[in-house]
């Protein structure tokens, strides 16, 4: 009888230690999952603001689209060099490696992946949510093709950028580029385009003379020999970028390893506009990145949307990643011209 009394506690101690595991057990998995639904509405929450904070700064509207205008370089006949570095025979439109790459980087910006799987190596990490469509498109030539409703970035020099030409002229952005033509002390058919660079006597091409001189390389009946200059002249061409002009700096910026990004807000349209350039590709490259890469600060710093800014970088040579700001600049206002001049085809 005893042992029966001892074993039949035995199975009551069990069956309550059980019971109790099984409580226990219940509220730790039931704890697991509110800490991991919590950590999802975190993580969700915080990518909406970073979202909220992302359409903010750069005028995304109900439209959400973006375009990404590129730099459009037109190559005549004969006028491209192979990786042989031949003269080819390509003719035609192209865009530059440098701005396509810094372009691609604001479509990661503006594409991310699931949240709970952002930092997981499995599949579900490649699923991308894009809530904004993005465009990077090639200049237009005609400033009636530049997009009317949503915001856009211009990339590169009004050279190349019919969109970049539109905010220097119509938007009067306050970093501008001067352009070779405007060096030249008129526009006479005998305007020499080369120069003795000191008092020494030099060889001096009139713009007639140099026009044909062109026109027969592009022909093939003469090449780039006949017109590399002396070591005492320098040629002038008339619509490349030989300087950046910033409101508020006394002396133009001629440094090639300089660039800017500026934010110019249209509060009649309520529409952003992104002017990002440098002399070359390199700067305008290395602004681009820095645009890309610093756009939290400057939503911090700049919180206000309506507020235009501007912002000058001095880039490590060889290294477009790294940048120093230079000068800054913000609160200014703007002032509207409808109409600027388009080049006609054909021109360069």
């Amino acid at each position: 009888m005893p042992y029966i009394v001892f074993i039949g506690l035995l199975i009551w101690c069990f069956v309550v230690l059980v019971q109790n595991l099984k409580s226990v057990a219940v509220n730790i998995v039931s704890d697991f999952w509110f800490v991991v639904f919590g950590i999802i509405i975190a993580g969700l929450y915080y990518h909406l603001s970073q979202r909220t904070r992302l359409w903010k700064f750069f005028g995304i509207s109900s439209s959400q689209r973006f375009v990404i205008y590129l730099s459009r370089i037109r190559v005549r006949l004969r006028g491209a060099i192979g990786i042989d570095n031949k003269n080819r025979r390509y003719q035609g439109n192209t865009i530059t490696l440098g701005e396509i790459k810094s372009a691609n980087e604001f479509r990661r910006i503006f594409n991310y992946p699931l949240p709970a799987f952002s930092d997981n190596p499995d599949p579900l990490s490649k699923f991308l949510i894009s809530d904004i469509e993005v465009q990077i498109l090639p200049s237009p030539l005609k400033q009636k093709d530049i997009e009317k409703t949503s915001p856009f970035i211009a990339l590169g020099s009004p050279a190349y950028n019919i969109a970049s030409t539109y905010i220097e002229k119509c938007l009067h952005s306050q970093v501008k580029f001067r352009l070779g033509r405007e060096t030249l002390p008129s526009e006479s058919p005998n305007t020499p385009i080369i120069r003795p660079q000191s008092d020494t006597s030099g060889e001096v091409f009139a713009r007639e003379d140099w026009l044909s001189l062109t026109n027969s390389i592009s022909e093939g009946t003469a090449s780039i020999a006949d017109i590399s200059p002396e070591p005492n002249r320098t040629i002038i061409q008339p619509d490349i970028a030989t300087a950046i002009i910033v409101s508020g700096l006394p002396d133009p910026i001629t440094d090639l390893n300089y660039g800017f990004i500026e934010r110019i807000v249209d509060h009649e349209q309520n529409r952003c506009y992104f002017y990002v350039a440098g002399i070359t590709e390199f700067g305008t490259s290395g602004a681009a990145y820095y645009l890309a890469k610093h756009w939290k600060e400057l939503s911090e710093k700049y919180d206000d949307p309506y507020q235009s800014f501007f912002r000058v970088l001095r880039l490590t040579p060889d290294d477009h990643t790294n940048a120093q700001v230079i000068f800054e600049n913000s609160g200014y206002g703007i002032h509207r011209e409808e109409q600027i001049e388009t080049p006609q085809q054909g021109e360069d």
